[in-house]
């Protein structure tokens, strides 16, 4: 017998995106109202990736997501015929290795009722470039016998899935390790035991998402893995040379007021958006002659998020506001005496509307950021 492990990063559940900016109060604002500036420009003819051949097994698991989206009442019919197969927290499927669960049948139980009530998606695309990163993530593992979501250089799974494309939206990726076959390591999924905010099936069942990487390999302590790459909008690029540059070392000893770069592993955050743009003249100026952008999203009271602003071109800063842009709830502008891009972690102290200021820390900075909150 042995415990099976799963992981998930998925689209935090409350948090909604809005991409029509509003015009910000820091301490006086000049009541300038913002356009959006230089939406993402998709290619007419964008140049294509080779998605990787699907093992066998990789093409039983493709195949039996899209038989749960696009059926889960008949997948329900064969999760009520399991439920034999329990005995007290041990799931003893016939053929299976046996998997201890942390809520026995009742995780089930649950499920059942989940796929009775859950309407029918379309299928899920296979994109080439999200299973390509999903297959480095794979081969990474496979070498080091880590787990989890962020890999051996550092990436996180967002910075993976821009390897080979861009995605613009909600994006989530899901990992599960051991010995089983692909309709149990599905079957485990959409139960999600021990994970009381199902993560992992919102993931399989969320509307928003249409795209989907997909690979599974050897584990040198676990047997197997699959690494599942979820996405609403993703725009493949072509693979020159697949050999990512590492993002770049956190401080080792940070302070007690100064943010790392690392992202957090807890199972519920996840991405919620990666937006590009560019301050140029003509963008809305701040009081002390700065250019800025800001972006709106919906959170939830005690929500986890982080809010981390990039750019080659100029030194950011980043700050929150509340709905009415009379508070500053958190800010930042250098997330290291070497690294000027901004980073914000915090706890949502309420329901409702949060600004994003994002914004040049000179009046002379022009050029391309990127957006990422998760």
């Amino acid at each position: 017998m042995h415990r099976i492990q799963l992981c998930a990063i998925a689209l935090l559940s409350g948090l909604t995106v809005v991409i029509t900016p509003t015009t910000p109060l820091l301490a006086a604002s000049n009541g300038s109202s913002l356009e959006p500036q230089n939406p993402l420009r998709v290619s007419q003819n964008p140049a294509r990736v080779t998605a990787p051949e699907l093992s066998p097994f990789e093409t039983r698991v493709l195949r039996e997501i899209n038989s749960v989206r696009t059926n889960p009442s008949a997948y329900a019919d064969w999760l009520e015929s399991q439920r034999v197969h329990f005995n007290g927290n041990l799931l003893e499927i016939p053929g299976e290795p046996t998997i201890e669960t942390q809520e026995g049948v009742d995780a089930l139980d649950e499920a059942i009722r989940f796929l009775r009530e859950a309407r029918p998606l379309l299928p899920l695309q296979l994109s080439p470039g999200m299973s390509k990163a999903a297959q480095d993530h794979v081969a990474d593992q496979g070498e080091t016998g880590q787990t989890g979501n962020t890999g051996s250089d550092g990436s996180a799974f967002f910075e993976r899935l821009s390897r080979y494309g861009r995605v613009n939206g909600p994006a989530a990726e899901n990992i599960t390790y051991g010995e089983e076959s692909a309709r149990i390591m599905v079957m485990r999924l959409i139960i999600d035991d021990g994970l009381s905010q199902r993560t992992q099936r919102n993931n399989l069942f969320n509307l928003d998402f249409r795209f989907m990487g997909l690979a599974c390999g050897s584990h040198p302590t676990l047997t197997n893995m699959c690494t599942i790459n979820f996405a609403g909008t993703y725009q493949e690029q072509p693979i020159a040379t697949p050999s990512p540059t590492p993002p770049e070392t956190p401080p080792e000893t940070p302070s007690d007021t100064q943010p790392t770069s690392t992202p957090p592993t807890s199972t519920s955050a996840g991405v919620i958006l990666i937006q590009e743009g560019v301050l140029q003249d003509g963008d809305p100026m701040y009081e002390d002659g700065s250019l800025y952008h800001e972006h709106r999203f919906r959170g939830e009271q005690g929500q986890s998020v982080t809010i981390r602003l990039e750019s080659d071109d100029f030194d950011t800063f980043l700050a929150i506001l509340n709905e009415e842009g009379t508070e500053v709830l958190a800010q930042n502008d250098d997330i290291s005496e070497n690294d000027t891009n901004s980073l914000v972690q915090m706890t949502l102290p309420y329901d409702g509307i949060y600004r994003v200021f994002v914004n040049g820390y000179n009046p002379t900075d022009r050029g391309r950021y990127r957006l990422v909150i998760y």
